[in-house]
């Protein structure tokens, strides 16, 4: 679980090439997935992030394990893809 910042109380799992395929995505994904986004945090209520959405990179950086979500904080950038769609976010 991200215990700071903006993606904090949010339960997330490093992207792993069986997991992506479990999952029915790409296996040669890399990223961290969230596992669980309650509805009370800020990253559901305000960034609009959902349970599987995977976070790609954090300031243009590749983000594979859960210690790179820890402390994103305003103004940095996070690129996610939802359902094979991605998208850079600056984080307000």
């Amino acid at each position: 679980m991200i215990d700071t910042g903006a993606l904090g109380g949010v339960e997330v799992v490093a992207l792993n090439p069986a997991l992506a395929d479990s999952l029915g995505g790409d296996p040669f994904l890399t990223g961290v997935i969230l596992a669980r986004v309650p509805r009370d945090t800020y990253a559901r209520g305000r960034l609009g992030l959902m349970n599987g959405d995977v976070i790609l990179a954090v300031n243009g950086r590749a983000a594979s394990t859960p210690q790179h979500l820890q402390g994103i904080q305003r103004g940095m950038e996070v690129t996610v893809e939802r359902r094979g769609q991605r998208a850079t976010m600056v984080i307000r």
